[in-house]
């Protein structure tokens, strides 16, 4: 276990805690969530976005409780969005995982990068109207993403068995790209386009 994803271990009992609202963020969509946020143009004050993870009313049982769980969500934020910025290649989604069959739950990352991106629509509209094509790809690529995650893709069958094998390797590919092309123009973006970088597409790379 690497140290993010002790990091999510541990945000994942504190949210499971009776003081977390019952609407509260598994660990995989506050992956998917936080990563959003650092692709952003502009930074997300924390005021704003902590209340979409910590879910309805929550009720902790001091100051220093909830103190405690919002230093933990906004140190991870800090260490994602500090991966994204200086080690960009190194980036990949920390997803939950069923332990029983050990089937990996990229869905969650999903539907929390969805939640970002409807807190800030109008840049999320100006990416997926760019007209590069590497950010097309991934603007595609998400979308075929959340698609499968909701039951409504037009995939099934074998297609829809080798989507949920390729979900995790998308996800980052889509994340580098983004973060990489400066269409997001975010601080993380910037620093990533100085150096080259290798994207993978499920079996598909693309190089930078």
């Amino acid at each position: 276990m690497d140290e993010r994803d002790g990091e999510l271990e541990r945000l994942s009992e504190m949210l499971e805690a009776p003081g977390a609202g019952m609407d509260a963020m598994t660990v995989g969509e506050i992956e998917g969530f936080v990563t959003g946020l650092a692709l952003f143009p502009e930074p997300v004050g924390h005021c704003e976005w902590l209340p979409h993870v910590l879910g309805a009313e929550p009720r902790f049982d001091s100051s220093e409780e909830a103190a405690a769980v919002e230093a933990a969500l906004i140190g991870h934020y800090n260490r994602v969005a500090g991966m994204l910025a200086h080690e960009p290649d190194n980036y990949g989604p920390a997803l939950e995982v069923v332990e029983d069959t050990e089937q990996v739950i990229w869905q969650a990352w999903v539907f929390g990068f969805a939640r970002a991106m409807r807190l800030r629509p109008g840049a999320w509209a100006r990416i997926e109207g760019s007209d590069e094509p590497v950010v097309q790809e991934a603007v595609q690529a998400i979308q075929t993403l959340y698609a499968a995650a909701n039951g409504v893709s037009t995939l099934a069958g074998e297609g829809l068995e080798l989507l949920d094998s390729m979900g995790p390797a998308m996800i980052a590919g889509i994340v580098r790209d983004l973060n990489a092309s400066g269409v997001s123009g975010s601080a993380a973006g910037v620093l990533a386009r100085n150096g080259s970088r290798e994207v993978t597409y499920g079996n598909r790379r693309r190089n930078g």
